[in-house]
């Protein structure tokens, strides 16, 4: 795990095209706050990847919608499922889908050196995955693009 230096935090962040608005200390508080409470999955059908996820679960609703607010997704959900415990809200994000959100990827490679080695591994693991499924899909695109210019 990288020690922290909020300059070098800001000026990485500064450099991106989508995180600028984030302060240092909301950045580490999703780091923070995805140590211990979120996931990274991998999700296949028939040995084709729908999707890679960040997801962050908690019974804490501010604490969501406060993650919600950072990482810039659509909606809260409840999870209900189990009855006996208290309601369960989280927030994710889906990365390498059919709607790309490269933007998350950039994020995640500035927080990458700051989640313990557990994390980091579970997160290079899945950004490989989400990488080669991006890449393979722009490839998919291109053939068909091709396809159909030397059939017209």
């Amino acid at each position: 795990m990288k020690v922290i230096n909020d300059k070098e935090i800001r000026k990485a962040l500064d450099n991106t095209k989508h995180w600028t608005h984030l302060s240092v200390g909301e950045f580490l508080w999703a780091i923070g706050l995805h140590e211990g409470e979120g996931s990274f999955t991998l999700s296949y059908r028939h040995g084709n990847l729908q999707y890679a996820r960040i997801k962050i679960a908690m019974s804490d609703l501010d604490a969501i919608q406060k993650a919600k607010e950072i990482w810039q997704t659509n909606k809260i959900g409840i999870d209900n499922s189990k009855k006996k415990y208290k309601e369960m809200f989280y927030t994710q994000v889906n990365v390498a889908t059919e709607k790309n959100n490269s933007k998350h990827i950039e994020l995640l490679e500035i927080m990458k050196p700051y989640f313990s080695n557990r994390r980091q591994a579970q997160l290079e693991r899945m950004l490989i995955h989400a990488l080669c499924h991006i890449f393979k899909r722009k490839i998919r695109v291109e053939n068909k693009k091709r396809k159909n210019e030397a059939a017209s």
